[in-house]
């Protein structure tokens, strides 16, 4: 298959905390959820996303699931010495995964990143809507920039924080490899398949909230213009509505990253996914 990235942070003044990589087979998207409070971590989301994308990446030779379970242990150690992990609020990050061998495109989703199959099947995990919902209405409510919205922000994070990783709330990858096994998985035979796109929540926003087209229309966007063509869309309607007020979100401008795969019926019988 042919795979096409695009990246985009959601300000000048921020580093993005979305990550995506490609390579033989794989397509890897990390989206960092945006900390807000105090990580006890001193490497930063956006570190922290980069290399569980390229630690998912290289578990090699196992399923999306057990690559993904595989990631999180690698990044873990990884700043293990320096960090405390035990932190409720260490860095996390959704992850979207697909994996090309033997004819089949298998997949693993954890949190709200978006896998769309052709723009029939859309799999994405929302339960991190509902932590913090009643929190999250009330600092979209109050005026952009203002210290009351930022204020109601981290107490948003906070009310986010408590339902992490655990029963009845929503799992994301952290520091336990474990939170793999809450991973919304499949596979689909290749011959079914022509177009496959992953989304960060960022990206995703130009179907919802914002409605530009729908999810067919995004891979048509993706095939024809590109994965850029679709982030400009999404800035545009952002930068429209610089209040939030059209569509009432908790940022104006988000990370967002968009991946699409390719060419999958046509290479059935082949393994290599070329990157550009």
């Amino acid at each position: 298959m042919r795979v096409r990235i695009a990246t985009r942070p959601g300000s000048a003044d921020r580093p993005n905390e979305d990550h995506a990589v490609a390579d033989t087979g794989t397509a890897v998207v990390v989206d960092g959820l945006t900390a807000r409070t105090e990580t006890h971590c001193v490497h930063g989301v956006a570190w922290f996303a980069a290399q569980l994308a390229r630690d998912v990446r290289d578990a090699r030779d196992v399923t999306p699931r057990d690559a993904l379970r595989a990631g999180i242990a690698r990044t873990a150690a990884r700043h293990a010495g320096t960090c405390d992990l035990e932190a409720r609020a260490t860095p996390c990050a959704a992850v979207g995964v697909v994996r090309v061998a033997d004819g089949v495109l298998r997949y693993a989703v954890l949190g709200d990143v978006s896998l769309v199959l052709d723009g029939e099947h859309v799999v994405s995990d929302q339960r991190v809507a509902e932590a913090g919902r009643e929190e999250r209405a009330a600092a979209a409510r109050l005026p952009v920039g203002s210290a009351a919205r930022a204020t109601a922000l981290v107490e948003m994070k906070r009310a986010e924080i408590a339902q992490r990783n655990r029963p009845g709330g929503y799992w994301t990858a952290a520091t336990d490899p474990a939170a793999a096994d809450h991973a919304l998985t499949g596979e689909v035979p290749l011959r079914e398949l022509t177009r496959v796109a992953i989304l960060s929540d960022g990206a995703a926003r130009a179907v919802d909230p914002f409605g530009l087209t729908d999810w067919a229309g995004v891979l048509d966007l993706l095939a024809a213009d590109g994965p850029d063509a679709l982030l400009a869309r999404v800035r545009a309607a952002e930068h429209a509505d610089a209040d939030a007020r059209r569509w009432p979100r908790t940022k104006v401008s988000d990370d967002a990253t968009a991946v699409l795969c390719e060419h999958l019926r046509r290479n059935e019988d082949e393994d290599a996914c070329a990157s550009r």
